[in-house]
């Protein structure tokens, strides 16, 4: 589970607000300024398409810096000519400038351009046409980019029907000193596009996501609407969408936003009931499911709601340019709301909105900045526009607080938390957590002084365990409390959260002669589930099925993570000189086991000095202290075996349900699947998956001729499948880089593998050496992500080092914490996928992680002020990884 820390600020939501006009040269009345914004990094681009600078409806566009919004320049296509509409689409993304000019006559009457600019340096690179331009394509009605791909929309554009539109794909590249624009990669049409569909009328994207508008569509009624996910990198269609009320006219896919892996489509005609008031569709791109329809409040039909949409995080704007905001007819006005949940978190209008302003025709957001249009605002002559400049805004935190650093510690009498620990999550959504504490002096005091009896004083390191299993935040155990035996609790830690049925945790007590406390058995296992809490085992008592041998020290704890199997799985060492049956010494001092949450032993039969059974004489030796659990019931565990020969092996040992134990593979066995004379080494890390499949990390050794060196004596294995070795490629279509380290690994459902490897070879460095992989259920592996990859986070940033990874063997969710290449305050972030989704071959892209938290974002938190995460952690013992 994620934790993070907020720092309050003291704003409510009450953004600033400023206000921005263009320039012209020959009068701006009718330009039609704010009708396009695009906003990126510290750029903002504005377009006014009916500027008549150069000619009658020509056009430009106008670029700001950043949230101060102050004028940079002024761009015009040094060819244009009446009614080219320069500037009826525009993008800006690090220092590529893109320009879309639909009326562009040099490749037919209005078959329309792009034009692509250095934004920097206004240096035109480029003058784009469609490979196959016809008259009336309007090339260039939208447009959009990418850190590595330019879009442009073609609605009218031939695609096996007439108008049935097309949308082309450039190669470009955006950051750097030299920003570029390559040839034209795809042409993309809808699998089922048809004649006046008007597809590529709205384009959008972010990272490998495109989403395409058809507002024309027919499937639910003439000009009822779609939209369309593609793979970018691919070209292939991953979902149709349609919202689930559609109708004839709505005009879904009349604008589009994408944002991570979510996608907002507009319907400015959609209904409310009976009014056509418009709306706004949220879907996710990962599974094509709307999640919301968000409405106006207080709209009426002809609002045009949704004709522009903006997302960013954890925000949706939406804008209304024909709104009334009273008796001001048609002054428009934006919508803020905070997602998921799709609550209205305030309607943006400002103060000298008049009627007719078309506020809302354009909406942008970046993190907590929003910029709306108001393109036939008349402050500069009739219909000359505007744009408003709204910073900050912000929404609720979308996660639920269970403990803030600084606040009360629940259900401790005078404690205020004073750190976060570890903190997990089971399937319920229930979570279990630790935390430290400390006194509230002033509140210790005003009791005294009122002759209340005053509390226990908390000593300097307390720390406590909490869940909030039945809704409240309750606590669990904590330092001060007394057991039923009369034993104090010093600290409590470690909690684990696998399984709905109960929680796991650690704790010590507090040597104390008078309860028998001692340093040899002051440590305990305990279970929390919604009824109780009970100790589960605890170091310095017999244990009847070791032989009445003392546990001495719990070296791993494990719980498999299961909604019908709780149990809980130990490592351990013994006491020396304990026990009935055989005294403990160094040859039977370790081994590993399984127990109930109740404390009741179900297998352990891995105990060093046991037989292990059908092996012909062989005996478990020194365990390596290391345990797995599937959700299945199975285990796995590492020891040396004797019996082999006249040294000790290395050996990984596993028992199946109503299974016996087996040996798995031992030191010096030949290495399944790879050349004659490759043997097994060291196992470092062992599991077994939902359906007792070993995955196991082993070193290798070699006789001469079998190729084992220095650089390629490192293996992971799937089963008999050695699936990363290291000098091998991960990609056949990179042979130079290789497979350096496997770092670690956890099961995933079916064949599934995820695992984390550094790389080494040509073009590696510090900065990219590093990557998360997905084995497939075919068998082949895809690159979920890469240290230097560029992730979409309000505008682009790249992945600087893959700090933490945790995975649900049972779903195929994962979570990755990772440090950002930006600035300190915005640096942190959290990622998370689902390798459930999607495919092995064309719906890859739908595994891909997608940023969800990310450091300096800000969020209202109590009433009247706002909270900005400085912080996040993600607890590195939440589930078993090898």
């Amino acid at each position: 589970m994620t934790s993070l820390l907020l720092a309050p600020m003291a704003r409510a939501f009450s953004p600033e607000v400023k206000k921005v006009h263009g320039r012209a040269t020959n009068g701006q009345a009718g330009n039609r300024f704010g009708g396009v914004i695009s906003m990126s990094g510290g750029f903002v681009a504005i377009g006014q398409p009916e500027d008549d600078d150069v000619a009658d409806n020509a056009g430009a566009v106008q670029l700001f810096n950043g949230k101060a919004a102050s004028y940079a320049r002024k761009f015009k296509a040094p060819d244009g000519e009446a009614d080219d509409r320069f500037g009826c689409s525009v993008a800006v993304l690090g220092n590529l400038l893109v320009i879309g000019a639909k009326g562009d006559d040099d490749a037919g009457a209005d078959a329309g351009a792009v034009y692509v600019y250095a934004n920097h340096t206004a240096k035109l690179l480029a003058k784009l046409t469609a490979s196959d331009a016809g008259a009336g394509d309007e090339f260039g009605t939208s447009v959009a980019l990418t850190h590595n791909r330019l879009i442009v929309g073609c609605p009218k554009g031939y695609h096996g029907a007439t108008d049935s539109g097309a949308v082309y794909v450039f190669e470009c590249t955006v950051y750097g000193g030299n920003p570029s624009v390559g040839a034209e990669l795809r042409k993309i049409g809808a699998t089922d596009g048809g004649t006046d569909d008007l597809f590529g009328q709205s384009v959008a994207a972010c990272d490998r996501y495109l989403a395409v508008g058809a507002p024309a569509d027919a499937d639910n009624g003439a000009d009822s609407g779609s939209a369309y996910v593609f793979d970018l990198h691919t070209g292939t269609q991953l979902w149709k969408l349609t919202p689930a009320d559609g109708g004839a006219g709505h005009l879904y896919g009349s604008s589009l936003s994408v944002d991570r892996d979510q996608v907002l489509v507009g319907a400015p005609m959609a209904t409310d009931g009976s009014a056509a008031t418009g709306a706004a569709y949220l879907h996710s791109a990962g599974t094509g499911l709307q999640l919301q329809k968000l409405i106006p409040t207080g709209g009426a039909a002809g609002d045009l709601f949704g004709t522009s949409v903006s997302l960013a995080g954890h925000l949706a704007l939406v804008g209304s340019p024909e709104y009334d905001d009273g008796a001001r007819v048609d002054s428009g006005a934006a919508w803020l709301y905070e997602l998921p949940m799709g609550s209205l978190v305030g309607m943006l209008i400002p103060g000298d909105n008049r009627a007719g302003d078309g506020l809302g025709r354009a909406v942008c957001l970046m993190d907590n900045f929003a910029m709306i249009g108001a393109d036939l605002d008349d402050d500069n002559g009739a219909d000359s526009g505007s744009a408003y400049t709204y910073d900050d805004v912000n929404g609720k935190f979308p996660l639920r607080m269970l403990v803030k650093l600084g606040d009360y510690a629940p259900e401790v009498v005078n404690g205020q938390i004073t750190k976060v620990g570890d903190a997990t999550v089971n399937q319920s959504s229930e979570s279990l957590l630790e935390a430290a504490m400390r006194n509230l002096e002033n509140s210790l005091k005003s009791l005294t002084q009122t002759g209340a009896p005053p509390p226990p004083s908390l000593p300097k390191n307390a720390t406590g365990i909490w869940t909030d299993q039945g809704g409240d935040v309750n606590s669990v155990l904590r330092t001060l409390d007394v057991l039923p035996g009369g034993e104090t609790i010093k600290s409590v830690g470690n909690p684990i959260f696998n399984s709905p049925l109960s929680g796991v945790f650690q704790a010590v007590m507090a040597t104390s002669s008078s309860v028998g406390v001692n340093k040899t058995n002051n440590q305990a296992v305990f279970s929390v589930s919604p009824v109780t809490v009970a100790p589960v085992i605890r170091t310095g008592t017999p244990v009847a099925a070791l032989g009445d041998a003392a546990i001495a020290g719990v070296k791993q704890m494990v719980q498999a993570r299961s909604t019908v199997n709780d149990g809980v799985g130990i490592a351990y060492t013994l006491r020396s000189g304990t026990g009935t049956t055989t005294t403990v010494n160094r040859t039977n001092d370790s081994g590993a086991m399984v127990l109930s949450s109740a404390g009741a032993v179900i297998n352990a039969v891995a105990r060093e000095g046991n037989p292990v059974p059908n092996s012909l004489g062989a005996f478990f030796a020194q365990n390596f202290g290391r345990i797995s659990l599937p959700p299945t019931g199975g285990i796995a565990t590492a020891s040396f075996l004797t019996g082999f020969g006249p040294k000790p092996v290395t050996a990984v040992m596993t028992k199946e349900p109503m299974a016996d134990w087996v040996t798995a593979f031992f030191q010096n066995h030949p290495a399944i699947g790879l050349p004659f004379g490759t043997q097994i080494g060291t196992p470092f890390g062992e599991t077994l998956n939902a359906t007792n499949t070993l995955i196991y990390r082993t070193s290798l050794t070699g006789a001469k001729g079998s190729g084992v060196t220095s650089k390629n004596n490192e293996v992971l294995y799937f089963g008999a499948d050695p699936v990363a070795r290291e000098g091998d490629a991960p990609d056949p279509a990179e042979p130079a880089v290789v497979f350096s380290r496997i770092l670690k690994f956890w099961p995933g459902p079916d064949d599934q593998m995820i695992f984390l490897a550094k790389l080494r070879g040509k073009g590696v460095n510090s900065g990219n050496d590093c990557a998360l992989y997905l084995k497939q259920d075919d068998g082949r592996l895809f690159r979920l992500m890469r240290e230097g990859d560029p992730y979409s986070a309000s505008g682009y940033t790249a992945i600087r080092t893959i700090d933490r990874v945790d995975v649900d063997s049972e779903n195929g969710h994962y979570v990755v914490l990772a440090s950002l290449a930006s600035e300190s305050k915005t640096n942190l972030a959290i990622l998370s996928g689902n390798t459930s989704l999607g495919d092995d071959t064309d719906a890859q892209l739908l595994r891909l992680p997608a940023i969800r938290l990310r450091k300096g974002t800000y969020y209202q938190a109590r009433p009247g002020s706002a909270a900005r995460i400085v912080g996040l952690q993600l607890s590195s013992n939440t589930t078993d990884a090898s």
